[in-house]
């Protein structure tokens, strides 16, 4: 599985890289706070919808940000029951592998190191689910 775009780090919330925008998520416990949190950090138009089809929508969009790279940093991993994080994590996956080389802006994602082992299982059922 290609991870290149989609990074797990020891802190987190230490990850700024030059020349991007950067977003961090923090203390997200449910849905409607995590809709809200990526709204107010990734500086969201008015009109976006708080529900799944509108955040990938917009993930897929950047047009207000001038910055290229689009880093979006979990400080922690959101506290959602299962069906939300695998949605969550499948948006992020499919936002990020969405962006061709050449577009105007490319998200990056980042977790928690300790995180990996969830968020790789996740990435795992969606990419090769069970027949």
């Amino acid at each position: 599985m290609e991870m290149n775009r989609i990074r797990f780090e020891e802190t987190p919330r230490l990850y700024n890289p030059s020349l991007a925008f950067v977003a961090h998520l923090s203390g997200v416990t449910n849905k409607e706070t995590l809709l809200s949190t990526l709204c107010k950090e990734l500086k969201f138009p008015n009109y976006f919808g708080f529900n799944w089809d509108a955040l990938y929508d917009l993930l897929r969009d950047f047009d207000w940000i001038k910055e290229r790279r689009i880093v979006l940093v979990h400080d922690t991993l959101p506290i959602l029951d299962y069906e939300n994080l695998y949605t969550y994590v499948e948006i992020l996956y499919d936002s990020v592998y969405d962006w061709k080389d050449d577009e105007n802006h490319y998200l990056e994602v980042v977790f928690p190191k300790d995180c990996e082992s969830i968020v790789k299982e996740i990435l795992d059922n969606k990419i090769n689910p069970a027949l």
